[in-house]
């Protein structure tokens, strides 16, 4: 669903794009958040059969990261 929507790299790996602050991330994820929100049919598609990734929980996670992400632009970002 991630890859799909072209947030990926951004949620988990930020460091292969170069993405060390928040600020570098921001409009990939407003961009990527907006594609699931238009078209819930398709990223719903990707839903884990065993329940470990679903579109109903995943769109508020990234809502709430985007949210972090521009209240805080300058913060470092890292996944593990």
């Amino acid at each position: 669903m991630a890859t799909a929507a072209g947030l990926y790299k951004e949620l988990w790996r930020p460091e292969e794009i170069g993405a060390t602050h928040a600020i570098d991330i921001i409009d990939a994820i407003e961009i990527g958040l907006q594609k699931m929100i238009d078209d819930p049919v398709k990223y719903k598609a990707y839903n884990a059969p065993n329940g470990w990734g679903l579109y109903k929980h995943f769109v508020p996670w990234v809502s709430k990261y985007l949210e972090a992400c521009k209240a805080n632009p300058d913060a470092e970002i890292e996944a593990s």
